[in-house]
């Protein structure tokens, strides 16, 4: 029993870390890697995830940027980078890095769902069709897919000039 307590804190500790992320931080939109029980939490990625969930988009941005720096295969850290950038109006920017973190892990949720809705905001309902559709394969009606086929609906609700 005694060999089992090191194990039980190192789960506990790792738990509490986890707990301790944003609100949505795992669910597939603001995506944030969930380590195994004993593996070490980003605190540069936890802290730019709590600046990303506050809205405090260009605080997020150089700290997704560091976490990219050192851990250039994060597809949440290049997803999360492309949605502050998304929200502070840097388009190209954030199409690049959605596309990255696409090409990273082709099955990224919040990537596919993100990159949607930049769609949109481009005019470009087919694409964001297509990323639902993509969407609707992976994860049936997952949150990601209810979130962009919302967001197609209000398009298409949208008064055309």
């Amino acid at each position: 029993m005694a060999h089992a307590l090191p194990f039980f804190r190192s789960w506990l500790i790792t738990g509490c870390l986890i707990a301790a992320l944003p609100a949505g931080a795992n669910d597939g939109g603001m995506d944030a890697k969930v380590p195994l029980a004993g593996a070490p939490v980003d605190p540069v990625y936890a802290r730019a995830m709590v600046e990303v969930k506050a809205g405090r988009y260009a605080t997020a941005i150089p700290l997704l940027a560091d976490v990219i720096k050192h851990d250039p295969r994060n597809a949440d850290a290049f997803n999360n980078l492309g949605y502050s950038q998304r929200k502070l109006g840097q388009r190209d920017q954030a199409m690049a890095n959605y596309a990255e973190a696409l090409r990273l892990k082709p099955e990224h949720l919040g990537a596919l769902e993100y990159q949607g809705e930049l769609f949109l905001e481009l005019g470009d309902l087919s694409k964001a069709e297509t990323n639902l559709n993509r969407l609707a394969t992976l994860c049936g009606r997952c949150e990601s897919y209810e979130d962009l086929a919302q967001a197609i609906t209000v398009y298409k609700a949208r008064p055309k000039s």
